[in-house]
């Protein structure tokens, strides 16, 4: 008999990743996500009220997005404020601390939509709260790093407080001031800048990691005996 010729082998097929795309739990949460990401809310409804997805609502995915977060990040006033009627997320819920710990409230004012922090502060959002991130900035902070005044004043119209300090003490002057949004500063009437003093740093950085400490102070040197010596006149 003669010999088998051998196949080729075929090369995997290889489905390249969609990084764009949410990294989600299951088929139940894609299902869910995508009719919010296609604006889809006549879908949205019947997987709510026919097909038992309120339990889902309440999900969040490997960053700790709820479905709020996804649709203030599509800036879609429309289904976000079907999300919020459902009563069954946490308006205020906070991302994981290594994708920056924020709150839906945080990413509408970091997209500069005043709509949509609207409806957040009037479904009862925190204009306070501070992200679960090292410096620990609120909503009113990032309006004044970015310049965006009409976010800011619904915020402060909300409550917001603009001597709040972050978690290195710098409040929301200080922030408007280091990037230069002087027409924000005046149409705000913030108070003035405040950062704190190096005690006061060092305090917070060990409030922080107990664990800190400062390196030892070397101290220098001073001349020695030979060192005169050497340096004396010659007889």
């Amino acid at each position: 008999a003669g010999k088998k010729k051998k196949g080729v082998k075929k090369a995997p097929v290889v489905i390249p990743l969609d990084t764009n795309l949410p990294v989600l739990a299951d088929t139940r949460n894609s299902v869910l996500v995508n009719s919010i990401l296609t604006a889809d809310t006549q879908s949205l409804s019947r997987l709510v009220a026919h097909y038992d997805y309120s339990s889902v609502l309440s999900s969040v995915d490997v960053n700790g997005s709820t479905p709020i977060h996804t649709a203030v990040q599509k800036n879609d006033p429309k289904v976000l404020q079907m999300l919020i009627d459902y009563q069954k997320i946490n308006i205020d819920a906070l991302e994981i601390y290594t994708v920056g710990g924020q709150s839906a409230l945080h990413h509408a004012c970091s997209n500069g939509k005043p709509a949509v922090v609207q409806i957040l502060l009037t479904a009862g959002a925190n204009p306070n709260i501070k992200a679960n991130s090292t410096i620990g900035e609120t909503p009113l902070q990032i309006c004044c790093k970015l310049g965006e005044i009409e976010c800011a004043k619904l915020l402060i119209k909300a409550g917001a407080l603009p001597e709040t300090k972050d978690n290195f003490g710098n409040n929301s002057s200080f922030w408007a001031s280091k990037y230069r949004q002087e027409a924000l500063i005046r149409e705000l009437n913030l108070p003035p800048s405040k950062s704190p003093t190096a005690d006061e740093f060092l305090a917070l950085l060990i409030k922080q990691n107990p664990r800190f400490t400062l390196p030892p102070i070397k101290a220098k040197k001073g001349k020695g005996k030979d060192d005169k010596k050497k340096g004396g006149k010659k007889k």
